[in-house]
């Protein structure tokens, strides 16, 4: 045993041997206990991921959409929520859906769309959009709120007032908002000549109205203003209900899609 010893302190390489048989297992344990997680993200199991700028944006549009649709259900007023997320849009009053009807169109202009992606289009949306005028194809109707009649003579007298006949002629709208807003409403159906010309007419008379309004304010010294418009298309049938029921200046809520494309036709 001792001379074992005394051989193995005389032998050179024998003590180097040893020594490198030893170290093996010990940088072995070292790679990886200490540098083998070095190379792994160290939060990436610690909970969520991190939400993208498109996440964040998408979030703060919801988030906002929602706000202002609790900002409308208090007023007493039928008010108008469009939702170009899930493709759907419905007429509301205190907060309750009085008629939904689907998004099958929607365009954007290029700087409605251009907002999204900056994210500018957070602060343009804060709040719910106040309306201005509209130009439509059909007349407005007034609508009339009526008690149940106490009686039957009251109801035969309810029988003789005229009633409103329904128009078919195809719908075209045009709604100005504050902020620059412009929501375009097309009827998905196919317009007959007379409606083509009526709308053609409208959106003339607009583009027009709009042109003139700015020329004024880049004379009076001011800057002239970036229409942002919003086009939709739904059915014929609900785009004059929408007409019939909403008031003359009605609350909007808009929720924008959180998306680079400026729309889908």
């Amino acid at each position: 045993m001792a001379g074992n010893r005394k051989a193995f302190k005389a032998n050179p390489a024998t003590r180097r041997a040893y020594r490198i048989a030893f170290l093996i297992p010990v940088l072995a344990a070292v790679f990886l206990s200490v540098l083998l997680p070095l190379l792994s993200d160290p939060w990436e199991e610690s909970g969520d991921p991190v939400p993208s700028v498109q996440a964040r944006i998408a979030a703060s549009i919801a988030e906002g959409f929602l706000e202002n649709c609790l900002t409308l259900s208090r007023s007493d007023s039928l008010c108008l929520i469009v939702d170009l997320v899930d493709s759907l849009a419905w007429i509301s009053i205190r907060g309750v859906p009085v008629r939904e009807f689907p998004v099958t169109r929607i365009r954007l202009s290029p700087a409605v769309a251009g907002g999204i992606r900056s994210g500018s289009a957070v602060r343009w949306i804060s709040g719910p959009f106040a309306g201005q005028k509209t130009w439509s194809t059909i007349s407005r109707t007034i609508l009339h709120v009526k008690k149940a009649p106490r009686d039957t003579l009251e109801a035969r007298r309810n029988l003789r007032e005229p009633r409103i006949p329904v128009e078919k002629a195809d719908v075209y709208l045009i709604m100005e908002y504050d902020r620059n807003l412009v929501l375009e409403i097309m009827q998905t159906e196919r317009a007959g000549l007379p409606g083509i010309l009526r709308r053609e007419l409208i959106r003339s008379g607009h583009h027009l109205t709009r042109s003139w309004r700015e020329t004024r304010r880049l004379f009076s010294g001011r800057l002239p203003r970036h229409a942002l418009w919003i086009r939709i298309g739904i059915g014929r049938d609900d785009a004059r209900a929408l007409r019939r029921a909403l008031p003359k200046r009605p609350g909007l809520a808009v929720r924008l899609p959180a998306q680079e494309d400026p729309g889908k036709e």
